[in-house]
């Protein structure tokens, strides 16, 4: 097997409307990516990345989105931070690319 890169990030952190969505992409060609020219998707137009979404979801080897609405996050305030909350995210998007890929277990990634 290749050896596996996996990139984990958020949007809608900071709005007050909307969901936060963490996603995690994992591939067995980096270079591949980088040669799409993807550095920072905030950096594109909203038409360059509806043009990109196909190319790159065709180089990775799983991805994962995990979006949690405002009330939920509202609800696990009461509870933990909002950077806790934010983080056992990014563990159940790391953890279904996992399951999507086949890995088997986190420790592949």
């Amino acid at each position: 097997m290749k050896a596996l890169t996996a990139g984990v990030d958020e949007a809608g952190r900071g709005p007050i409307l909307g969901p936060l969505v963490v996603a995690c992409a994992v591939t067995d060609d980096p270079e591949g990516l980088a040669f799409l020219g993807v550095r920072d998707s905030k950096a594109l137009t909203p038409a360059a990345r509806l043009r990109l979404d196909p190319l790159l979801k065709a180089r990775l080897t799983a991805f994962a989105l995990v979006a949690l609405e405002p009330d939920e996050i509202d609800r696990g305030r009461a509870r933990r931070s909002l950077n806790l909350i934010e983080g056992e995210a990014f563990s159940k998007a790391v953890a279904a690319a996992a399951r999507v890929g086949g890995f088997g277990s986190l420790a592949a990634l």
